[in-house]
């Protein structure tokens, strides 16, 4: 009886582990299509005349594509960058979409982004804290006598939040993993750390199947 429990335990487990990274990521996409097709639907219905079915999402997946046409060519890059002057002109406002801007292009494009390498800052003492240099030297009237850098130290799973550390640069520990890599684990809460560079895995598991228990 025993052993039949822990054979349905360990068939259950392996199951949970494939299904539920499946049914996540599937809510997760249907999330983004519905509020994507809810934010144009009224716009294509107003083009066509009637409500058309994931019109919406088509509208919206086609508006991100021509912005980034635009945003590609010599004329595009300057219209954008009027919009955005004035933009910066608006207090508050500014301030929000420049932090924003900065951390999407870190993400989306790290070669150009501002968080430069992915480091280990320990706060408090004993516990580290996964972190980008976005400054490799801050200007002296930001600091005392000693140089020190910037680190923004994002929050799990979000890390369009956390902490912006100035700290000694011989007291930052470099980590051997690209930015993109470093944010994975980041947004994943550290599930996701693959030992070696490429797609991640779940963190110590190596893509393994759950095992009876060494009992029996």
């Amino acid at each position: 009886m025993q052993a039949a429990a822990r054979w349905l335990r360990t068939i259950f487990l392996a199951g949970l582990a494939v299904v539920v990274p499946v049914v996540l990521t599937a809510y997760l996409v249907w999330f983004v299509f519905s509020r994507l097709d809810a934010l144009m639907a009224g716009v294509v219905a107003a083009v066509v005349g009637r409500p058309v079915p994931g019109g919406g999402v088509v509208a919206s997946l086609a508006l991100v594509l021509a912005v980034g046409v635009v945003a590609t060519n010599f004329l595009g890059r300057r219209v954008i960058r009027a919009a955005e002057q004035f933009v910066e002109r608006i207090p508050g406002i500014r301030t929000v979409y420049g932090a924003i801007k900065e951390i999407m292009h870190s993400v989306v494009r790290p070669q150009r982004g501002q968080f430069r390498r992915a480091v280990l800052v320990e706060f408090p003492p004993g516990l580290y804290m996964l972190g980008f240099v976005t400054q490799e030297a801050i200007p002296s009237r930001y600091r005392g006598a000693e140089p020190l850098a910037a680190v923004y130290v994002p929050t799990a799973p979000n890390p369009a939040s956390g902490f912006l550390f100035f700290a000694p640069r011989e007291h930052l520990i470099d980590l051997e993993v690209p930015v993109t890599e470093a944010f994975q684990a980041v947004i994943s809460a550290g599930l996701i750390m693959p030992a070696k560079g490429g797609a991640g895995s779940p963190a110590g598991q190596e893509g393994a199947m759950p095992q009876p228990d060494a009992d029996g």
